[in-house]
């Protein structure tokens, strides 16, 4: 790393898990000229684990993708739902690690509670799976349009996961304008949320309960969370906005 040091820019995309503590990043941490960090919440944990103040550093994320334009196919469609049925949206790998068991597990409380009949749907490839019910639809993968089009008609996305550096998955939610509820166990998604204000935070089932409720029995409070999270996109994200930062950061 010392020999190029001055040539190297390092992306991160750290999480807070074992890896991260091993011996051998030290050097490329602690030696590298030049950082780029997809939250503040990441930077905040490189700067917790490494030296880096040699380091010159930008907080950019990612560049997100355009929605595609509405199709014909609707999520219900896909999922085999009702049309107008109401459902929550997971999206990526199905895996406890993912806190995916745990949200099937606050969704069939929620259901219980309230006597409501709001389905959930995990889209993504299945590492470990939540015990089968009758509303509970784990897709695998599936094609673009067809996630495009569960997203679309999704009542909100939740994002379950403890550890993410950015999640696209939100973006392209809110691209759409969706609304979001995240764990706030996770330091990048909660960021998102409360530098958008397009969003609720869950640290544990009461929380969740609320948010859900509120957010499903709102269509205004939807809409307005669904805005301000495209706003968000659309301010930070687009790929012209990251390219003109990421340039002026190389070279400016």
């Amino acid at each position: 790393m010392p020999k190029v040091a001055s040539r190297t820019v390092l992306h991160p995309a750290a999480h807070d898990e074992a890896p991260l503590y091993l011996p051998i990043f030290k050097d490329i941490f602690e030696k590298t000229n030049r950082m780029v960090f997809h939250t503040y919440a990441e930077e905040n944990l490189v700067k917790s684990v490494f030296r880096i103040s040699q380091a010159r550093r930008i907080v950019l994320g990612l560049g997100v993708d355009p929605a595609p334009p509405p199709s014909k196919l609707t999520g219900q469609e896909v999922l085999g739902l009702a049309p107008e049925e109401p459902y929550i949206c997971a999206l990526g790998r199905v895996d406890t690690l993912k806190g995916t068991t745990m949200l099937a597990d606050f969704v069939s409380a929620y259901r219980d509670r309230h006597k409501n009949s709001v389905s959930l749907a995990l889209v993504g490839p299945v590492a470990v799976a939540p015990d089968e019910k009758s509303w509970l639809k784990i897709t695998g993968q599936v094609s673009e349009d067809e996630k495009w089009a569960m997203l679309r008609d999704c009542s909100l996305l939740v994002s379950p996961s403890y550890y993410e550096s950015f999640s696209l998955v939100l973006m392209e939610a809110w691209s759409v304008g969706i609304p979001v509820l995240v764990n706030g166990r996770c330091a990048a998604t909660t960021e998102h949320v409360v530098r958008s204000k397009a969003g609720v935070v869950f640290q544990n089932y009461p929380e969740f309960e609320i948010a859900l409720e509120i957010i499903l029995n709102g269509q205004a409070t939807r809409d307005e969370l669904g805005r301000k999270g495209k706003l968000y996109v659309e301010k930070n994200f687009t790929w012209s906005v990251v390219i003109d930062r990421y340039i002026n950061f190389l070279f400016g």
